[in-house]
């Protein structure tokens, strides 16, 4: 992205810049270490149900404030209905959404900075480094630490709902947000 000098009348402007990345939840369950009993195995039930669904998730940098859409499908239309829903919240913002570039997204091969519109400006970052420099890639360890690791879950629903749970959880404790993201305490 390249800096440019700001006008007056960009100084009296409202601006946001938010980080975007979506997160694929599939029923199969993600087994990781975990602390046992000496002599007792864990034993995680699973299914052979392949049922998955996508989480849209987009954090500002700024104010921590976390916003997410639950969808079935990873395709443009559902992207561009998480796209809407964050400009009725930013409605009287220039916003700028820093993202990879997934085939979803809409825009192939491209890098850099994009002016959608007057108030909307999409930043692609290089391939294979979104997982380095977007912070939302820290928020989905965090949640497959607390959501999806060892659990078991008995339909898309159950999983759905444990997934809106643990973003209600970072919409209120935006403190906690900030030290995933900034690394801050």
């Amino acid at each position: 992205m390249t800096l440019r000098p700001i006008n007056n009348k960009q100084k009296r402007e409202k601006f946001a810049s938010l980080f975007l990345d979506e997160i694929k939840l599939a029923l199969l369950a993600t087994i990781t270490r975990m602390w046992v009993k000496i002599g007792i195995q864990a034993e995680i039930i699973t299914d052979d149900n392949h049922e998955k669904c996508y989480g849209y998730t987009a954090i500002d940098s700024v104010s921590c404030k976390t916003h997410y859409r639950m969808a079935k499908d990873f395709n443009g239309r559902e992207f561009l209905l998480f796209i809407e829903q964050l400009k009725r919240q930013y409605s009287d913002e220039t916003v700028v959404i820093v993202m990879d570039n997934a085939p979803a997204h809409g825009y192939r091969k491209i890098y850099g900075e994009v002016k959608v519109n007057e108030r909307l400006y999409f930043y692609f970052l290089p391939p294979y480094t979104a997982a380095k420099l977007n912070p939302v890639e820290k928020v989905f360890r965090f949640f497959r630490s607390k959501v999806t690791h060892n659990e078991y879950f008995a339909d898309i629903a159950d999983l759905i709902e444990a997934a809106r749970n643990f973003f209600r959880y970072l919409y209120v404790c935006r403190g906690r947000v900030a030290s995933l993201i900034h690394g801050e305490l």
